[in-house]
This record gives structure tokens, C-alpha cells and sequence, in this order.
């Protein structure tokens, strides 16, 4: 799993300070630092850096402009952060831009990825990973409040975090670091209520289905038997792209049957992803996933995701 992990302070960083943050940090590493400021992150597909520039992006971006989805690398990063293209950046993302004193943060609009920070003095950690965080707490204290809206449910009721003292950035919220302390900008996003035809929503899905995804990427349908993914079946086998499908689950269930079926009738390709509960690197992952996740999310949704990431693809 990928994560970013920084310090601020606002009195100049020693070398040995730096040297016993990045002991504890996982190796390899990449990292940029000047005298106020620490920024280490894992390499990662989704990870862009241009550290001249002073920015860091993690996550799917996807670009939005005439009706044409793209899904966001290097280059359409580098022409956003200079300004180039004035298009919309939605998906799942962290942004991150720094100077000589001063950080800023930015979330998605829904707030896929986030950022947590503590406030120690005028030093600040900030990290996307809550657990690496929490090596700076002596006794951490859950915030129960917190904890209790969240249990397993898909729709948060609150997005702060679940412990004391540490700060999680909400969705579509900006948090700016500078001066020994930290500023935050939340804009809520409601969806925009308006007119919404047959015509346009057919017109939108459309569009979403024809995005522009890199070269060395396969695309896959997750099909689960129910009517919204066979919907998107019939638009994808009808488009005449080159695409595979996949279901979760056992042989024996029926939805697994039911895509089964289509995609025999349709003559496409299927792959079934079992669960293996034996995968030695699935289980020391697990109980990471749980912990970032905060409990809100299924083991079953790791299993889809490791699945999907090393098996499938």
C-alpha cells in the first residue's frame, strides 16, 4: 500500500531529527526536505512527483473537459499544477504542494483519500497512513463519538478521526501549514441539483464508459449479476471495445451463476476470483487495511481489491 508521510516545523530541521524520522519510515523510500520541511512517500503507479516544482500528487485523477473523461498521468498533472489546462480534476486524489515554509493539502471532492495530522508544538506530522501518525502519540485515546458514527457504514455520518488529537481533512478541504500551525478551508460538496433527463443521463454514461485510460492498462467490468452492471455490459459489448469481466465469489452463489450465463452467451471472457484465506502476504496486509480503514470497510472489500491488483491483472 502507498502512503506520504511529512513533517513541518517551524524551527529548522536538524539532521539528526531527520535521519530518526526516516529510521521508522518503510524502505525504499523517495523524499524531498529543505530546512522546515520533510516529505517521504512509497512509489507507487498512482504517484507523480515533481520535486523542483515542489508537488506531489497520489491517487486517480481523472480529467473532465467537453464531455471527455481521461484518466490523469504525468503529463496531465505537470500542465494542471502549471496551469496549463484549466480542466476538472475529479476522481481520488491528494494533492500536495509545498515552498521553503509553507505546505499545502488538498482532498478529492468525496474525500476518497485523506490526510491526518498532529500538532506537536509548532511541528506538525501529516501522513495519509493514520498508523504512522500514531508513532508520535504517547497514549493515544479514541474519540468514541467519532468511532461509533463510523461503524460500518457506507455512508459516513461524520469524517473526523477516530482518535483524540489527531486531525483528519474532510472531503474537498484545504489544509494550508505554515507558522507552527495549520488552517483549514472546508467546502463541503452537494451535488448540484438540476434538471436531469433520460437523454442527458444516457448522454453522461456514455461519455464515462468511453474514458481514456493508459496504454498498459486492461479494462475489466465487475459483473455481479444485478442490473447496474449488466446495464453496463450490454453499453461495453455493444461499444465494441476490448474489455474483460470479472466476479467475486464461489461457484455455487447466484449471482456468480447469473454472470456466468451473460458472459457465456456473449461469448466474453470471465474470470472468477476465489477467495485464498492461505496467501501469506493477503493476511499481513489485512490488519493494515482494517486499521486505515478505520473499521468502516469489509474485509471482503480488501479481498476484492488484492485480488483484483495481484491475481487478475
Amino acid at each position: 500500500m502507498g502512503w506520504i508521510f511529512g513533517l513541518y516545523s517551524k524551527q529548522s530541521l536538524s539532521s539528526e531529527k531527520k535521519k530518526d524520522i526516516e529510521s521508522f519510515l518503510p524502505s525504499p523510500h523517495i523524499k524531498s526536505s529543505n530546512s522546515h520541511i520533510l516529505i517521504s512517500y512509497l512509489k507507487s503507479t498512482n504517484t507523480y512527483f515533481k520535486d523542483d516544482k515542489k508537488w506531489l500528487v497520489n491517487g486517480v485523477g481523472i480529467s473532465a473537459s467537453s464531455s471527455i473523461y481521461s484518466w490523469m498521468q504525468y503529463k496531465e498533472w505537470m500542465e494542471y499544477q502549471d496551469g496549463i489546462n484549466s480542466f476538472k480534476a475529479t476522481g481520488h486524489f491528494l494533492r500536495i504542494n509545498w515552498s521553503d515554509k509553507s505546505i499545502t493539502i488538498q482532498s478529492d471532492v468525496v474525500g476518497l483519500k485523506t490526510v491526518y495530522l498532529l500538532k506537536r508544538g509548532t511541528d506538525i506530522y501529516f501522513s495519509t497512513s493514520l498508523q504512522m501518525i500514531l508513532n508520535f502519540v504517547e497514549n493515544p485515546k479514541l474519540d468514541f463519538l467519532a468511532f461509533g458514527s463510523k461503524w460500518l457504514l457506507y455512508n459516513q455520518l461524520v469524517s473526523r478521526s477516530v482518535f483524540k488529537d489527531i486531525f483528519k481533512l474532510s472531503p474537498n478541504s484545504k489544509v494550508t501549514i505554515e507558522n507552527g500551525d495549520y488552517k483549514v478551508d472546508e467546502n463541503v460538496w452537494i451535488p448540484e441539483i438540476k434538471n436531469y433527463s433520460t437523454e442527458t443521463f444516457w448522454n453522461d454514461l456514455h461519455n464515462l464508459l468511453e474514458i481514456k485510460i493508459p496504454e498498459n492498462y486492461k479494462l475489466s467490468l465487475g459483473l455481479s449479476g444485478g442490473f447496474d452492471s449488466r446495464i453496463i455490459l450490454a453499453l461495453l459489448h455493444k461499444s465494441k471495445k476490448e474489455f474483460f469481466v470479472h466476479t467475486f465469489g464461489f461457484e455455487y452463489e447466484p449471482d456468480v451463476q447469473i454472470a456466468q450465463m451473460i458472459c457465456s452467451a456473449l461469448n466474453i471472457k470471465h474470470q472468477l476470483l476465489l477467495s485464498d484465506f492461505k496467501d501469506k502476504v493477503f493476511t499481513e496486509l489485512l490488519p493494515v487495511y482494517l486499521f486505515e480503514n478505520e473499521l468502516v470497510e469489509p474485509v471482503s472489500t480488501f479481498l476484492r481489491l488484492y485480488k483484483l491488483n495481484d491475481s487478475y491483472f
